[in-house]
Formats: C-alpha cells, sequence, structure tokens
C-alpha cells in the first residue's frame, strides 16, 4: 500500500496504468476480524495472520479502485489475484507444525509450476481485456468472486484507514 501511494505520480502519468495485487484463496479461512486488535497481538497463528491479510489485501485493492476514481485518476485500475499453489521454495524451511509440515512436502508435486503460477499477474498486467476493469478479483486468468463472508463497506474502510494511519510516517508530504 505503502508503495503504491509512493508510485502513484508516475502512475498517474501513464495511459493505462494497472496496480496489482497478490492474495491467495486462503482469504477464505480468515476469521472473523478483530477490529481492536488488526495486529493480532492478542490471538496470533502464522496461518491467521496470513489469511487476515490475503483478506485485507482484497478489501484494500476495492478501495483503490474507487479511491483511484476519487482522486480523479481514470487511467489507473487496481486488481488482486490469487495465484493458486505454486511449487516454489517460499515458505518451505518454516516450521508450520509435523502433520502440515508433510502434507506440504507430498503436495510440492501436484502445485503449479511459478510460469503458471505467474500467468494472472502478467495477464492483469499485459491484457487488452482486462485494460478498464477495476477492483476486481481473479484467478486463472479470470474474474472469481472472492468469499465475502466478513466483507462491507465499513470494514473495508476500517482496514484502509487503519493501514493509511501505518503508513503515514513515510509518505512524501
Amino acid at each position: 500500500m505503502l508503495l503504491t501511494e509512493l508510485l502513484l505520480d508516475v502512475l498517474s502519468k501513464s495511459p493505462s496504468a494497472r496496480i496489482i495485487n497478490t492474495s491467495s484463496a486462503t482469504h477464505r479461512i480468515a476469521k472473523k476480524p478483530d477490529f481492536s486488535d488488526l495486529q493480532l497481538e492478542k490471538d496470533y497463528t502464522s496461518s491467521g495472520a496470513y489469511a487476515s491479510s490475503k483478506l485485507y489485501t482484497i478489501w484494500i485493492t476495492r478501495h483503490w479502485s474507487g479511491e483511484l476514481m476519487r482522486r480523479g485518476l481514470k487511467n489507473i485500475t487496481a486488481n488482486v489475484l490469487h495465484p493458486d499453489a505454486v511449487a516454489t521454495r517460499f515458505g518451505q524451511d518454516n516450521d508450520k507444525g509435523f502433520i502440515n509440515n508433510i502434507v506440504f512436502k507430498l503436495a510440492l508435486p501436484f502445485m503449479n509450476t511459478p510460469e503458471k503460477g505467474a500467468a494472472t499477474t502478467v495477464y492483469l498486467a499485459t491484457s487488452q481485456e482486462v485494460e478498464k476493469v477495476n477492483g476486481k478479483f481473479f484467478g486463472n486468468m479470470k474474474e472469481e468472486k472472492p468469499r465475502d463472508r466478513y466483507y462491507s463497506v465499513e470494514n473495508e474502510i476500517k482496514v484502509w484507514d487503519y493501514c493509511q494511519k501505518v503508513i503515514s510516517p513515510y509518505m512524501n508530504k
């Protein structure tokens, strides 16, 4: 979010700029947000933090789509994707618990190649089909519906405002 804010001046000069955020299908298992503890200081688990962060990335991207319009930046779109499970070394050395470690190792041969995992990102960055599409969630190079169990405009704004507060000390004034 901070990087996007810092790049907006440059993006605004492009005839067609695209903000592409990466989420995960794991957002579907996120717990109900506790807005008094968005840093999960009271109830932290690595899987819970990951799922929540991916859920919030979807909400932030939705908010970006409207925020860009409010700022008059009609040449910029913001979309979010999940690359599906990809067979990389990312996270392989983390201890996820005995059972999860075994499951993860056994699942590796069934995961996508890095090239296939990157396909939706490349599609969103380059395809004319999605040049004007804004605020959507994608997987496998097509629009999908994210799980909206806890979504509301009010919750989206709470997460947006919290993130704005966190990044504000780093913003160029």
